[in-house]
């Protein structure tokens, strides 16, 4: 599959949901233009001294820094999202060191890893997805200023980049389909047992 591809699928789903579903309010309108100025960024370069930066990666960085403001327990927040910083940066740098990923899917990899590392270290379901796209963000840009330190010069926010991401974002929201769903059947299987027994009472 061609790299963006996910990218610009998903974020357009995703913006038909938060304009025409969601409630009205702030959260909706700020989610909608963020969305959409994504999808637009991706199409705009910034040249910056010897630096190639995405539009996207910047809008997207900016509005994870809201989101994950609007939540409670902003310190650990923020610890949680450094860490996958430095998580991220660490398997980038070791992606190009370690020749065990030629044969593993990059992508497989990076959604299952950091989906489960941001579920461990966080619990709402809205600051995963701050701390997420804050953890990731970061991790990107401090991996591709490094390396064009070393003369790697490469487009910070590359579309493959945006696919990764968006991969890891809808992996947290199905494992969170998922547990509602469990929790839903469960509950109704007690519920259905506990009226079994009190009418054979």
């Amino acid at each position: 599959m061609a790299s963006g591809i996910l990218f610009y699928w998903f974020s357009w789903i995703l913006w038909i949901i938060a304009t025409f579903i969601l409630k009205k309010n702030r959260l909706r309108t700020f989610l909608a233009s963020w969305i959409l100025l994504s999808i637009i960024g991706t199409y705009v370069n910034l040249q910056i001294e010897n630096l190639t930066v995405s539009l996207s990666i910047i809008i997207l960085f900016l509005g994870s820094i809201v989101l994950i403001a609007r939540n409670d327990n902003l310190l650990y927040l923020i610890f949680s999202a450094f860490t996958l910083m430095i998580g991220y940066a660490s398997f980038r740098f070791w992606e190009l060191l370690s020749p065990v990923l030629m044969f593993l899917p990059r992508g497989l990899l990076i959604t299952v890893l950091f989906s489960l590392l941001t579920c461990i270290l966080t619990r709402n379901y809205y600051s995963r997805l701050s701390v997420c796209l804050l953890g990731m963000l970061a991790g990107e840009l401090i991996y591709q200023l490094t390396v064009s330190y070393i003369g790697f010069n490469e487009v910070i926010g590359e579309l493959f980049f945006f696919d990764y991401l968006l991969s890891t974002v809808l992996f947290i929201t199905f494992l969170k389909v998922v547990h509602k769903v469990s929790n839903a059947t469960f509950n109704w299987i007690r519920n259905f047992w506990v009226r079994l027994r009190l009418q054979n009472q």
